[in-house]
């Protein structure tokens, strides 16, 4: 399976509706200091380990 975006509402401190785009060459996710890298792995961790994905448009709920 691969993810082509991840949409992040009302987790930590994305409160607004914010879409991650997950292109196939990615390998990182790089940015300053407290902007949310962590909370994005963490959400993906808790989506994977619930597997709660939508996979008909592959994004995360």
């Amino acid at each position: 399976m691969y993810l082509k975006s991840g949409k992040l509402t009302h987790f930590r401190r994305y409160r607004a509706t914010t879409v991650i785009p997950i292109d196939e060459a990615m390998t990182g996710i790089v940015g300053r200091n407290d902007y949310g890298k962590s909370t994005i792995l963490e959400a993906l961790a808790i989506v994977f380990e619930s597997g709660d994905v939508k996979s008909s448009s592959h994004q995360l709920m």
